[in-house]
């Protein structure tokens, strides 16, 4: 047994003592917040639908981006589980290692489209990837996740439409939960990303 009293132990909720969390993840295949990301020094997730990621995508992983998957036709239903399984998820994950650097085993999130699935989609998904972002109610997530199968987020596009994003960098420190952000086209995060930098706040 060894003692140092001058290192104390404490718990904490989130790696390093820090308060929150946030995620920055971009739907579609798109470039949304990538500058803000890179300027900071954080790194966020780029999910695409097909089979063909864009061309960017090499120089987004090897900037420190990870990229995920959002299914390969961006089906806004429920669907059997032989299809998900073959025609949406499989052809999806191989589309990103074999046209970038990022190695099939690293693809571990999933976007679902129109964040849109039931639980037996969930399990299947749960056999591909560690998390899925999923419930689009507009919530902080918990730090242990009652579904890591369809985590809560934000975004602009969905209703109720959340406030100022940066307010919610605030509440996830406050409430020692996580930020997950959705993008799409534009970087309509009301500034949360740069402001993040000067919180307690790991991104």
């Amino acid at each position: 047994l060894i003692i140092n009293p001058d290192v104390p132990v404490k718990t904490a909720t989130w790696k390093n003592g820090i308060a929150g969390v946030m995620s920055v993840t971009v739907d579609d295949g798109e470039d949304a917040g990538f500058d803000e990301l890179q300027s900071n020094g954080f790194e966020g997730t780029f999910v695409n639908s097909g089979i063909t990621p864009p061309s960017y995508y090499t120089s987004f992983f090897n900037a420190g981006m990870e990229l995920g998957s959002h299914l390969t036709n961006h089906r806004c239903e429920i669907i059997p589980d032989d299809i998900l399984r073959y025609q949406e998820i499989e052809p999806n994950i191989s589309g990103i290692c074999i046209n970038t650097p990022q190695p099939c085993e690293d693809v571990i999130t999933l976007v679902w489209p129109c964040a849109i699935s039931n639980y037996r989609e969930q399990d299947v998904a749960s056999e591909y990837y560690l998390s899925a972002r999923g419930d689009d109610s507009n919530q902080l997530e918990d730090a242990t996740p009652e579904n890591f199968m369809n985590l809560k987020f934000y975004a602009h596009e969905y209703i109720p439409n959340p406030p100022d994003l940066k307010t919610i960098v605030d509440l996830a420190v406050a409430q020692q939960k996580w930020f997950i952000m959705c993008l799409h086209a534009v970087t309509n995060d009301d500034g949360a990303i740069d402001y993040s930098k000067s919180q307690d706040i790991w991104v």
